[in-house]
């Protein structure tokens, strides 16, 4: 194979090579997906968060209580299960337009998929903006 058959992106070798990259992202987004809904659903972060206030933050397990805190508080696990949602959504669209074919007009991976997030975490603003309209006693 000479040069320019290896940057050719519609190689069939390259876009193989491109589906399985966004399959395993697709299977490593979905067990974080479900670890951090886990997280959220079966951890309480109400005993942990009145005495964030009071930590030491030169110290490591003080880092990980602000870290679980985060990943546990209902209204910052939404938004990071939003975020990752979308990024479920981007890797699958990708992998339609490589079996249909569609690929040469596609952005980057990174473009690509911070595009994805950052509509995402709109909708995620969205729900948000009506939680604290209709219901402020959840925050």
């Amino acid at each position: 194979m000479t040069d320019t058959q290896d940057q050719n992106p519609n190689n069939d070798n390259n876009n193989n090579n491109e589906k399985t990259i966004h399959i395993i992202l697709i299977i490593i987004s979905i067990m974080l997906w479900f670890l951090i809904f886990s997280l959220g659903i079966f951890t309480d972060s109400k005993n942990i968060r009145p005495h964030l206030y009071e930590l030491q933050y030169d110290k490591i397990e003080s880092w990980g209580k602000v870290i679980l805190t985060f990943l546990n508080w209902p209204i910052t696990n939404l938004g990071l299960l939003s975020c990752i949602a979308s990024i479920l959504g981007g890797a699958t669209q990708i992998i339609n337009y490589h079996i249909n074919k569609k690929t040469e007009n596609l952005p980057g991976w990174g473009i690509y998929y911070a595009y994805n997030i950052v509509q995402g975490f709109l909708v995620y603003l969205v729900y948000l903006a009506g939680l604290l309209v209709f219901n402020w006693d959840y925050i």
